[in-house]
């Protein structure tokens, strides 16, 4: 009787993994882009702040591919359909590439979004986040970069 209840109990436990693992997997799939190139932004979703005021947008990078001729930056948005504001520049010096395998070692940018925020003033419960690679100088960005991002969150400011 015994071995049959734990059986039963080790099968449950199998079937409740396997679910998690499924809803992971799926959840994976329909995350936004979150790969930067010349021709293609990192679109992330989030939630917007309850109160605009004081909040800062992390961004999280876990890695960086650097065109092989010129130099990039990554050009930080906040918006929703009806535009996008700038909230920041990243430039990685020295373009050199990285991959992080440990969250803890991923590099993090923070930026003031207060001033983005107030001039969204927007109802929606989303806001799209879109890191887009540019050329330093202006131009069309090289081909060749790469910057993946892995999360990106609203703080309050402390």
């Amino acid at each position: 009787m015994r071995a049959a209840a734990l059986t039963i109990l080790a099968g449950a436990a199998c079937l409740a993994a396997l679910g998690l693992f499924y809803l992971t997997v799926s959840a994976m799939a329909q995350t936004p882009n979150a790969v930067a190139t010349p021709g293609r932004a990192a679109t992330l979703q989030v939630a917007t702040p309850a109160s605009p005021a004081d909040v800062f947008l992390d961004v999280y990078l876990k890695s960086y591919r650097p065109p092989p001729k010129g130099a990039v930056e990554a050009v930080v948005s906040i918006g929703t359909s009806g535009g996008d504001i700038e909230v920041g520049r990243i430039s990685i010096f020295p373009a050199e590439a990285f991959t992080v395998t440990s969250p803890r070692d991923q590099r993090a940018y923070r930026f003031d979004a207060s001033t983005a925020l107030e001039k969204i003033a927007s109802g929606a419960a989303n806001l799209t986040v879109k890191v887009t690679l540019v050329s330093e100088d202006g131009k069309t960005a090289p081909p060749g970069a790469e910057l993946a991002v892995d999360k990106i969150a609203f703080s309050p400011r402390p």
